[in-house]
């Protein structure tokens, strides 16, 4: 995965070869935060305006510590209104959720991120096109043995980002919570109020 990007995404040879210098690809490939959106970005010259070669593997490093940043590059620059939402809504029913139930859920929360995106609402919204772009970038799908099918975040830093994205957006959390409309994310947040480096003042009252 790392040598296809590396050699379709148009990087200059200067930077390809900092990714072998003393094996530095090495460090990359086992890192515990490895993923196909990290690499599709730090491989990126779109990514790299201002970043000169010999500081290319700081700033891959970086990247791979803090995967915070290439969420929100991704959530707010190349994604749309449905995907963040989707992407926000599955953080905030917990882990391995069934797909059947989180569509439900997804169906519910819709009008509301509709009216975000300012989309006509002559425009159908379809759950399987969003969920296929979130797939493998943000979502994973697995097939259980008795054909049912469970989602999970891709990366549990996606969580991070998305505790600190919404900490002060207390309208776009109720929504997702009446979505959901379980006790799962009220615990996930009583969880959060805990940390002080994710919830603000406003949130906790």
């Amino acid at each position: 995965m790392l040598y296809n990007h590396i050699w379709h995404n148009d990087l200059d040879e200067c930077f390809i070869n900092e990714i072998y210098k003393n094996d530095a690809y090495l460090h990359i490939i086992k890192h515990k935060n490895f993923n196909p959106r990290l690499i599709e970005f730090i491989t990126s010259a779109r990514s790299l305006y201002n970043v000169k070669a010999k500081n290319y593997f700081q700033f891959i490093d970086e990247q791979l510590t803090n995967p915070a940043l290439v969420w929100k590059n991704y959530f707010n620059v190349q994604n749309n209104e449905y995907l963040r939402g989707m992407v926000a809504l599955l953080v905030f029913s917990g882990s391995n959720v069934n797909e059947d139930i989180f569509r439900k859920s997804f169906s519910s929360l819709m009008p509301y991120l509709q009216k975000l995106s300012q989309v006509s609402t002559n425009q159908p919204l379809n759950f399987n096109k969003v969920i296929t772009e979130a797939t493998g970038a943000f979502i994973n799908r697995v097939i259980n043995s008795d054909s049912k099918v469970t989602i999970s975040v891709f990366n549990p830093s996606i969580n991070d980002y998305v505790f600190k994205e919404y900490a002060d957006a207390p309208e776009y959390l109720a929504s997702i919570f009446n979505a959901i409309g379980t006790i799962t994310p009220y615990k996930i947040l009583f969880d959060l109020i805990k940390d002080e480096k994710y919830l603000t003042h406003q949130l906790r009252s």
